[in-house]
């Protein structure tokens, strides 16, 4: 991931960025501010502190569960779907607003991955 720098431009859809204290994902629409606060941890960070997500691409239910294992945080259409592999080797799409679960496939569409999880070792041992 790159620094947002004073040429960063947000685009028609948005720009979304990462707090380099926490790694909660938000998308702004312009970078005509000098220092933002993040929502999730309240710090007050600069704007050349911040790290630009990079776009990520449309994959099916395999390659989304590759990615998992690389380390990539995975999503399914939005943000509030997350996938994972438990602790018996399921594969589950979870809603993080109310923590339900439904099952991955191969062959749907639909996942994307926004970058690197910071706690990849912490999830495996959750899930072991």
């Amino acid at each position: 991931m790159t620094l947002v720098s004073k040429h960063t431009r947000a685009g028609n859809e948005g720009k979304k960025i990462e707090c380099p204290h926490c790694g909660a994902y938000h998308t702004v629409g312009h970078f005509a501010w000098s220092a933002v606060g993040c929502q999730e941890c309240k710090e007050i960070v600069d704007k050349t502190e911040w790290l630009i997500v990079p776009k990520s691409k449309k994959m099916n239910g395999k390659k989304a569960k590759e990615a998992w294992l690389a380390g990539y945080r995975v999503y399914w259409m939005s943000d509030i779907y997350t996938i994972f592999q438990d602790n018996i080797g399921q594969w589950l799409n979870e809603c993080v607003v109310n923590g339900s679960c439904v099952g991955v496939g191969d062959t749907e569409g639909g996942y994307y991955t926004h970058g690197l999880r910071k706690n990849k070792d912490v999830d495996e041992e959750e899930n072991n």
